[in-house]
């Protein structure tokens, strides 16, 4: 065996194990890296969709009560719903994301 070649299958084994090549054991640990990356950004959609749900589930209420206390132009009901529906459906979206 020529030692040029000796040296590159050292050299090729050094850079697989560190990682930045896709193969050998590198390549599974920047895998699973990845895996749990994408596990975090999961669980962080839908805990940033459950705040959203609960925040309409919440200011609704809380509108119509003002509604009836204070009284505002009667526009601003329906435009409130629309827009906590469109907030809620956001929500239910990064819920389900997967």
């Amino acid at each position: 065996m020529k030692p040029g070649l000796f040296m590159y299958i050292v050299v090729a084994e050094i850079v697989s194990a560190s990682g930045r090549v896709g193969c050998g054991l590198g390549g599974q640990r920047k895998n699973a890296g990845y895996r749990r990356l994408q596990e975090i950004k999961r669980t962080m959609r839908q805990q940033i969709g459950f705040l959203m749900q609960l925040a309409v589930l919440a200011l609704l209420p809380m509108l119509i009560l003002w509604q009836l206390n204070y009284g505002f132009e009667l526009i601003w009901m329906p435009a409130m719903t629309v827009l906590g529906i469109f907030v809620f459906w956001i929500g239910y979206k990064l819920r389900e994301s997967k």
